[in-house]
């Protein structure tokens, strides 16, 4: 059974407009949670929103497009030609790091509580469990944990379905599937 929260969330987002911000990108058929990142960035109004994994940047895009405010990426492979692409944005930092360093959390955590997060990086039930840790606890109460790829691997499969949080299924926005954990 779904959460008061939940149950609003999935409400308010089952049908996405297409984002009318022309300076986003790496949109197409088969990511339409970018079209997600952009209004929820949009009508949550996050003071800081910090990304683990820009890849090619295009979900980045749709964070910074969708909020004025600060968006924190980081990635230990920042695709070419992202930076160039992304500097369009005055409210992106990009950071090349490994999202595992406690000590690159413990510097994203003196940037102030954490409102929305998106975790897009390894795949890989160790590798989440891992930034839960490190960064969930940053994540305000009332904030937002967003993932990609929860049904990508069998374990990643089994980590979400064990994951004991207020939480909700979003199957339509990727292939592998799209989660939301509320904070």
């Amino acid at each position: 059974m779904l959460s008061e929260r939940a149950a609003s969330f999935a409400e308010k987002y089952r049908v996405l407009e297409p984002v009318p911000d022309t300076r986003v990108f790496g949109r197409d058929p088969s990511n339409p949670y970018y079209d997600l990142l952009y209004w929820v960035a949009n009508d949550f109004k996050p003071s800081l929103t910090v990304e683990l994994g820009t890849c090619t940047g295009g979900s980045t895009s749709n964070l910074a497009a969708g909020s004025e405010n600060q968006v924190i990426s980081i990635d230990v492979d920042i695709r070419p030609g992202a930076r160039e692409r992304l500097a369009i944005f005055p409210n992106i930092e990009l950071i090349h790091g490994d999202t595992r360093d406690p000590t690159l959390a413990a510097n994203v955590a003196q940037c102030g509580p954490i409102d929305l997060l998106f975790i897009d990086t390894d795949h890989v039930a160790e590798q989440v469990k891992a930034e839960m840790s490190l960064y969930g606890s940053l994540v305000r109460p009332g904030g937002l944990i967003l993932l990609d790829d929860i049904r990508m691997h069998p374990c990643m499969s089994g980590w979400w379905d064990e994951l004991d949080e207020d939480k909700l299924e979003l199957p339509d926005l990727h292939w592998t599937s799209f989660g939301a954990v509320f904070s």
